[in-house]
């Protein structure tokens, strides 16, 4: 039996990011093009000294996007001059075994009830979560959002997921936070299937 998250995508589709950041695939070219790209900067910052740390983490990154089975990752890869959370936001194909609809197996997958946003382009799945760290990380937190959209086909159990994930410092100002937040789902709404 073939695992139904492994299907073509459905349709095409084209969402709109900010100014600064850029998409990944998720394999071993997307992996090197970003740790490219992040090495780069530590180095061009005078922190040659963060290289192995650096590398470690994005391989730890791609690790769990890879087991997640997310096919793109979206980053803000731009320096600025303000502080924001280092937000990023995956996407993945989820199609539902024969008989499930998309809903079900969103809410299944990831344990989740989200709330129904009706828009012009139909339905639209959203969660938020927060956790905080433990040992090291104690003093993070993490806001994580999720949007479902359904495919425009025949099947109701086939779609795209985008999960954002936004950690921060507990202390952190939560209008930044909430900047961030509204940030996502301003993007989100640039989302149109082909």
């Amino acid at each position: 039996m073939t695992d139904p998250s492994a299907q073509a995508d459905p349709r095409g589709f084209s969402i709109m990011m900010p100014t600064g950041w850029s998409r990944y695939r998720v394999d071993a070219e997307g992996r090197a093009a970003f740790q490219g790209k992040a090495v780069a900067r530590m180095k061009a910052l005078g922190r040659p000294d963060l290289d192995v740390q650096l590398r470690l983490l994005i391989s730890e990154q791609w690790k769990q996007l890879e087991r997640t089975r997310a096919f793109a990752v979206y980053l803000p890869d731009e320096e600025t001059s303000e502080w924001r959370p280092p937000v990023s936001i995956a996407a993945r194909k989820i199609a539902g075994v024969e008989g499930t609809d998309f809903d079900s197996e969103v809410r299944r997958r990831f344990d989740v009830v989200p709330e129904r946003i009706a828009t012009p382009l139909g339905d639209v799945l959203r969660w938020r979560t927060a956790h905080s760290g433990s040992g090291e990380l104690a003093e993070v937190r993490t806001v994580t959002l999720g949007y479902g959209f359904a495919a425009p086909v025949p099947e109701p159990r086939l779609g795209l997921v985008f999960v954002a994930v936004l950690p921060h410092p507990v202390d952190a100002d939560p209008e930044v936070i909430e900047g961030s937040v509204e940030l996502v789902d301003t993007i989100m709404e640039t989302f149109r299937w082909r």
